[in-house]
């Protein structure tokens, strides 16, 4: 078992093989705290939907704090660029 904090997902360079990325993140929570499921997914249906069933126009950046920390993402409305963490991609730190 590994057990890691919530910022150890990360940005990665391409792929540039023929072969596909896979990850599987397995979360749970006591049974004391209960069954949190339906909600969960309930919420983020409202706050940051798949792709396909986002409403043009629809801002969710909001959602993505919660449900896309820490990933580039294309499709968040208003961003051209992808971002990780508030930061463009690539973009080279200052050495101020």
């Amino acid at each position: 078992m590994l057990i890691f904090g919530t910022s150890f997902a990360h940005r990665s360079g391409p792929n540039n093989s023929a072969n596909g990325r896979r990850v599987l993140y397995a979360t749970y929570n006591r049974a004391v705290d209960g069954d949190n499921h339906d909600a969960y997914y309930s919420e983020r249906a409202k706050r940051y939907p798949s792709t396909h069933h986002r409403i043009p126009g629809a801002d969710y950046r909001d959602g993505s704090k919660d449900y896309a920390y820490g990933t580039p993402m294309l499709t968040i409305e208003g961003l051209v660029e992808p971002t990780t963490a508030g930061k463009k991609v690539g973009a080279k730190e200052s050495s101020d």
